[in-house]
């Protein structure tokens, strides 16, 4: 189960890059709103996830506490961890959308030749295809960074009515060879403050 943290105002950003279909960012329409938020998966397994939404039910931020991937030489580990997450929406007639990017803070710490691997991908009960986006980073890397996915293959609504978004992560940590043989990996989806966020940018049209 998730835990819901506080109401709070989050901007939903208009920053985001020029899709292959017509759908243009704009501002939230009267009468979306997130109505339930459900999670599975080993980087977020029941009592690890909390969120963050806003007083209007607009925008969300979600904070995890397991999603994290590691390789250590000889030692046996989970190098591979996904998350799954299914957002009830509520979409006003008249209006679709897509999602545009996901923006993530993660902690990294990558020897020499060590690879971490992100991909995202996102659907939606009412609509066919799947959109996705990948990210990858190699070390030698210590410390905290924030880094958009953003979708190039943007999936689109139904118009008006309720869905289910659903969106998957999945993080992997690739160990290499180095000339000091397999190298050492750690990866978390987490924030400076010990919790890690993922926000939601959603893109809107008329139909």
């Amino acid at each position: 189960m998730l835990k819901a943290l506080f109401p709070i105002a989050l901007a939903v950003s208009a920053s985001i890059p020029a899709f292959a279909n017509p759908i243009v960012a704009r501002a939230v329409p009267a009468g979306f709103s997130i109505t339930s938020i459900t999670s599975s998966g080993t980087g977020c397994p029941s009592g690890s996830v909390s969120y963050v939404l806003n007083a209007g039910g607009t925008a969300i931020s979600i904070l995890f506490s397991q999603f994290s991937a590691e390789v250590i030489p000889s030692i046996v580990g989970r190098n591979t961890s996904t998350c799954t997450l299914n957002f009830g929406v509520n979409i006003p007639t008249g209006y679709r959308f897509t999602l545009g990017a996901i923006d993530y803070r993660a902690f990294y710490r990558l020897d020499k030749g060590v690879k971490m691997i992100r991909r995202t991908t996102y659907s939606l009960t009412r609509s066919t295809g799947t959109a996705s986006a990948d990210y990858e980073v190699s070390g030698i890397l210590e410390g905290y960074s924030a880094h958009p996915d953003v979708f190039d293959n943007a999936v689109p609504s139904r118009c008006g009515g309720p869905d289910t978004l659903n969106l998957v992560s999945r993080i992997s940590i690739d160990g290499g060879i180095s000339t000091n043989g397999p190298g050492r990996g750690y990866a978390a989806i987490d924030s400076m403050d010990s919790n890690a966020a993922l926000d939601t940018r959603f893109l809107w049209e008329v139909c």
